[in-house]
């Protein structure tokens, strides 16, 4: 198996012919080289720091294991940027919680012909049978005869909206956009921390960085949204002004979802599986780039590396 890349270096637009091993060593050695250009840049830059006497409290950076390593070493605290993990956590919410479809267990559960399809063939016979009609046939036979005596349309023919929703396991998160809210709940904690560690000249105390009290913060956005607050007298004294959500369309209510319910159970587990205090140390500061990275994306727009950096060599 060839891989085939443009020739940038030859510009003269030609394809060269890589195989699996030769791209595969390619790869481990671009790996290692930014890996030794990243050593390399806080080696001088600790020289430089060393001679002017200036000592960093702290490096931003995105999520990079191996920048923590090289930061560790010099004693040097390692926080990353709030926006990526925000992200991040909104994505992997959306995919293992909003777009989650419901399996149904049985024929009546059921509410297109797709559904019919996930059913084992023990289920679907044993349905046939207690109606008094043929059990003979393959799946699709069967599911053809289910959906005859059902009069089951398929979901594509249904249109899209409340249909399709219904098929959701969890169609709370959907109802009431619970990946954005989560977004800014985690931020909302994060900068509460930071507001909290703070001292009056604006600098951090020396270990007062509680990524545990920030773990928990945010781990209470299940029992929150369910209309459960003893946590937030906890930890504020008082139930949160949010207590009620207001959305666009709809008046205030106050909980998205019953107490105990699988929505409730889901949110929770989900949140104690990806928000843990060993990763959540280093965002206790609530630090963000995102002007930094602003800047860059202007700058490579209108002053373009390549025009940039011609003459170097």
């Amino acid at each position: 198996m060839e891989s085939h890349f443009h020739n940038f270096e030859s510009g003269r637009g030609r394809s060269i012919g890589w195989n699996k091993a030769t791209l595969d060593r390619w790869l481990q050695v671009k790996s290692e080289l930014k890996l030794a250009m990243k050593q390399q840049f806080f080696l001088d830059s600790d020289k430089d720091r060393l001679s002017s006497g200036i000592t960093p409290d702290e490096v931003v950076h995105d999520d990079k294991i191996s920048v923590d390593a090289i930061l560790r070493r010099q004693s040097i605290n390692s926080q990353k940027d709030l926006w990526h993990k925000c992200k991040n956590i909104q994505r992997k919410f959306v995919d293992e919680l909003v777009n989650l479809k419901r399996s149904p267990r049985s024929v009546e559960e059921a509410e297109f012909v797709e559904d019919l399809e996930l059913l084992t063939v023990q289920i679907l016979k044993s349905w046939l049978r207690n109606h008094s009609s043929a059990v003979g046939g393959t799946k699709t036979i069967l599911v053809q005869r289910i959906t005859g005596l059902r009069g089951l349309q398929s979901q594509s023919a249904t249109q899209n909206g409340v249909s399709s929703n219904r098929r959701l396991a969890y169609p709370e998160c959907s109802q009431y956009n619970l990946a954005d809210k989560l977004k800014t709940w985690i931020y909302t904690c994060c900068q509460r921390n930071a507001d909290r560690i703070k001292d009056i000249v604006g600098g951090f105390r020396a270990g007062e960085d509680d990524a545990h009290m920030v773990t928990i913060d945010i781990c209470n956005a299940a029992n929150h949204w369910a209309g459960l607050h003893s946590i937030c007298r906890v930890l504020l004294g008082e139930p949160r002004l949010c207590c009620r959500f207001q959305d666009l369309n709809a008046p205030p209510v106050d909980k998205y979802y019953e107490e105990g319910s699988p929505t409730h159970i889901a949110i929770g587990e989900f949140l104690k599986k990806h928000i843990t205090a060993t990763n959540m140390r280093h965002y206790t500061r609530a630090r963000h780039y995102y002007m930094n990275e602003t800047f860059n994306f202007v700058i490579n727009k209108y002053a373009t590396k390549k025009d940039t950096f011609r003459q170097i060599t």
